[in-house]
């Protein structure tokens, strides 16, 4: 699965930024162009450039078919917001047993490495994908399934020169991948807290819970809370994981530790916290001053960019900070 920026046509890639599109529309052939140009250190979006030359029908929908592509480059972690609440065994009955545990997988992707030699160390210092999917790894938009979504963000580190990274963020919906956006779009008055900025309200990522005690994240030791969570077992799903993640081969090594192949939340911190301060370097001086924002660049429309300079600094940094701990997806 290999994106090249070296196109004389495109593929059609679906838009829709809420609060500036009424509807799904096809982006320009020059917007299109500004997603995936390489500019100085910028390499463009890869995953821009992946949709550019990939058919739509030839697309990747689901998460699994997505990892299978990146074999060897990807790092997985896990979250479920209902962890807490026991499965119980004894009675099937129990209303309990079907609360849903809002279990999720946040896949951390490096495009550029090499298969098998990826080093999670490299996540936001090179193109990173951030995909994050519900608890149906083959589930592929087109039919109403339980745990039923895919999204992403493209992560280009040197959008606007060396170490002045940026995020685009993407959705797969019932008509295929849709581009939502990029981080600026969360201070867009037309698009602010709308769509992927009603979560991603300051533009960059974020984790549920930032810091230990991981409550609701795998954490490498508490595979037995998440065996007692979801109930599942070796030869059936359950109620509450009705698609069996528990001993998916994407998720656990066959005779291997449940959730054995996923990563520490631990690791996850360390990214978030390296890409935040990444972005604001890109924020600051670019949304502050409009003249530094590359007016060719075909999502700035209407930004209120004094907004920012009347309330300072202090106002730029809350949305990130008050929100992180909040989900990574809506």
């Amino acid at each position: 699965m290999q994106a090249s920026p070296v196109l004389t046509t495109y593929e059609p890639i679906l838009a829709c930024i809420e609060g500036i599109d009424n509807d799904l529309r096809y982006l320009s052939s020059q917007e299109v162009a500004n997603l995936i140009k390489v500019d100085g250190s910028s390499k463009g979006d890869w995953f821009a450039q992946w949709l550019a030359k990939t058919p739509e029908t030839a697309r990747e929908l689901t998460l699994r078919s997505l990892l299978t592509s990146f074999s060897g480059r990807y790092f997985i972690f896990g979250v479920a917001d209902g962890l807490p609440v026991k499965y119980d065994h004894k009675n099937e009955d129990n209303p309990l047993n079907s609360v849903n545990r809002h279990m999720r997988f946040l896949c951390v992707i490096l495009p550029d490495a090499e298969a098998g030699s990826a080093n999670i160390v490299d996540a936001v210092s090179q193109r990173t994908i951030f995909a994050v999917a519900g608890h149906c790894p083959d589930a592929n938009g087109k039919l109403p399934i339980s745990g039923d979504f895919l999204q992403c963000v493209s992560w280009d580190p040197h959008a606007f020169g060396k170490g002045k990274g940026m995020g685009r963020f993407y959705q797969r919906n019932t008509e295929g991948w849709v581009f939502f956006g990029d981080g600026f779009n969360a201070f867009n008055s037309q698009s602010t807290d709308r769509g992927a900025f009603d979560g991603h309200i300051g533009g960059a990522l974020i984790m549920k819970e930032l810091q230990r005690p991981w409550t609701h994240w795998y954490d490498g030791g508490n595979a037995g809370d998440f065996v007692s969570s979801l109930g599942s077992t070796p030869d059936k799903g359950s109620a509450c994981d009705p698609h069996n993640v528990l001993y998916d081969p994407l998720f656990t090594a066959t005779q291997g530790t449940v959730f054995g192949l996923l990563i520490s939340a631990e690791q996850l911190q360390r990214i978030v916290e390296k890409c935040i301060p990444n972005w604001y370097k890109t924020r600051f001086p670019v949304y502050g001053r409009a003249g530094l924002y590359r007016s060719e660049d075909w999502n700035t429309v209407d930004y209120d960019y004094h907004r920012d300079s009347q309330l300072g600094w202090a106002h730029l940094a809350e949305p990130c900070y008050e929100c992180r701990d909040k989900q990574i997806v809506d």
